[in-house]
């Protein structure tokens, strides 16, 4: 069976590790063509292994070049920061190279069921996923709801209304609302798992799920880990901060200070929590790997 070639784009993120790790493990190491190549701006300072060949290239201010290095790849996994920028040079070396899959910097919730909250919301990201299919690029978005790990959830946990500095929460909702996670390593392995699969036998979409959280369990291990007790703030009920959410983008628009904010109403409405998943298509019964837990 034919092995597939791929090519990343940016790996100093929090995936970065975590695909390569995947990569280079015994699980995936001898399911891909060796060795992948890694896009950085910078490759003097990386040394090159068995699986992973680094390569000096700016995707967003020469794009040409950049898809000359990749010219030919089956499989190309962008972790860059989305940006417009980033974007537009990403299609323009995609759509030169035409891949068998690209996988696109999603890694996060289904922005389509966010739009009847934040219309416009991270809209983008879905623009540019639909806009590569259009012209007849397999794309697949893997989403994956909250991230955990690093200091994922353990010490940037804002949207679930922990502020470590008045070391006070205060929920939105219930403290007992369930949130999807997926630990960066699981969402390193998931990322390889679909580089290396047959393409026709991939989705445009892939929603995956380490397992479920609670405002008042990410609180728990906070005050655990600190040796410090939060002061329980009166609680928002989740219908009164969705609507008053509602009522301020339609007035400001997306304000990045409170991104974490419309994270948190997000999760106490129960937008971030998958009752259904595609766990068992990318490791049907957790043959593969074992989720994390929390």
């Amino acid at each position: 069976m034919t092995k597939n070639s791929i090519a990343i784009f940016g790996a100093n993120g929090a995936l970065g590790a975590p695909l390569l790790a995947a990569l280079e493990s015994p699980l995936f190491k001898d399911k891909f063509e060796k060795p992948a190549i890694l896009i950085t701006r910078d490759a003097s300072g990386k040394q090159d292994t068995e699986f992973i060949r680094y390569v000096s290239g700016d995707l967003v201010a020469d794009p040409e070049k950049v898809a000359e290095i990749v010219k030919g790849v089956d499989v190309i996994v962008s972790l860059l920061t989305f940006s417009p920028e980033v974007a537009i040079a990403a299609e323009k070396v995609v759509f030169l190279v035409k891949p068998k899959v690209y996988i696109p910097s999603q890694f996060g919730g289904d922005i389509s069921k966010l739009q009847d909250v934040f219309p416009g919301f991270l809209v983008e990201k879905d623009l540019h996923s639909e806009g590569l299919r259009s012209k007849g690029i397999k794309v697949v978005d893997i989403l994956t709801n909250v991230f955990a790990g690093g200091p994922w959830i353990y010490e940037i946990n804002a949207h679930f209304g922990i502020d470590t500095e008045s070391k006070s929460v205060t929920y939105i909702g219930s403290p007992d609302a369930k949130v999807s996670f997926t630990h960066l390593d699981d969402v390193g392995r998931v990322i390889a798992a679909v580089a290396v699969r047959d393409p026709s036998e991939l989705p445009d979409k892939l929603l995956v799920q380490s397992g479920v959280v609670t405002p008042a369990e990410v609180a728990k291990l906070w005050e655990t880990r600190h040796d410090t007790k939060l002061a329980v703030k009166t609680p928002i009920p989740a219908e009164v901060a969705l609507e008053d959410a509602k009522k301020d983008w339609a007035e400001n628009g997306f304000q990045f200070e409170k991104f974490f904010h419309y994270s948190q109403v997000l999760i106490g409405n129960g937008y971030v929590y998958l009752e259904t998943d595609d766990n068992e298509f990318i490791n049907p019964g957790q043959s593969l790997w074992k989720w994390k837990s929390f």
